[in-house]
């Protein structure tokens, strides 16, 4: 089913806007075909946001060539999101790469497989990267920039993740993955169980009600005064 909305539907924005939603896992889905289906190159997140839509084209740019230069067979780019916002530079670049472009996607279990190898190549710490703990979640193998990754203190690199110092390194990085299968299945399960530790709600639950029962604390204080 798949590879039939692949064929249909290939080339920037060609799959209809739905909306993300689901954060459960799809591992077992793909648990027996994941060693022979071909890697893909995941990017996800909407082009109207400037760390995603400068972040790809700057991917685009510096790292792809590397990718294809190295593989005459690279592995397929699939960029997931709302493709508004986007230069026409940037499309022309997708266009040229065969990338397959998903659009606004319902259910990320869809477009997100386990091992697959997830990139985050915004070059400035500007902010909270909300898809890391996503890509972490469907088990996939992440590459980040340093900066990309800068507010999830979780991330060990070489453990659970890769994290490059610049996009100079980030091609190596990814053809590393692309070519070691059991480094990639390593690092891609240890970011799930990251996920599990660290970003689902049991696991935040007692963080949120020790900062709420120390604010009560506060607000009684300030009241004694």
């Amino acid at each position: 089913m798949l590879a039939d909305r692949r064929a249909r539907r290939r080339i920037c924005g060609g799959w209809e806007p739905a909306m993300w939603a689901t954060t459960q896992s799809p591992m077992s889905q793909w648990s027996q075909v994941c060693r022979e289906i071909v890697r893909r190159i995941v990017h996800l997140g909407t082009m109207q946001a400037t760390a995603n839509r400068l972040g790809l084209q700057r991917f685009m740019e510096v790292v792809w060539p590397r990718i294809i230069e190295t593989n005459p067979r690279p592995p397929e780019l699939w960029v997931v999101g709302n493709l508004d916002g986007a230069s026409p530079e940037l499309l022309g670049q997708l266009e040229k790469a065969n990338a397959i472009c998903a659009g606004y996607v319902f259910d990320l279990g869809t477009v997100l497989r386990p091992y697959d190898i997830h990139i985050v190549p915004w070059e400035h710490d500007t902010g909270t990267r909300t898809r890391i703990p996503l890509a972490l979640n469907y088990a996939q193998a992440l590459v980040s920039t340093r900066a990309g990754a800068a507010c999830f203190r979780e991330l060990r690199h070489n453990e659970n993740c890769v994290q490059v110092d610049g996009l100079e390194q980030m091609g190596e990085a990814i053809l590393a993955l692309v070519c070691d299968n059991i480094y990639r299945r390593q690092l891609a399960d240890a970011g799930r169980a990251t996920f599990l530790r660290c970003y689902t709600r049991e696991a935040l639950q007692p963080r949120f009600d020790s900062f709420i029962k120390q604010v009560l604390r506060s607000n009684a204080r300030a009241s004694a005064l």
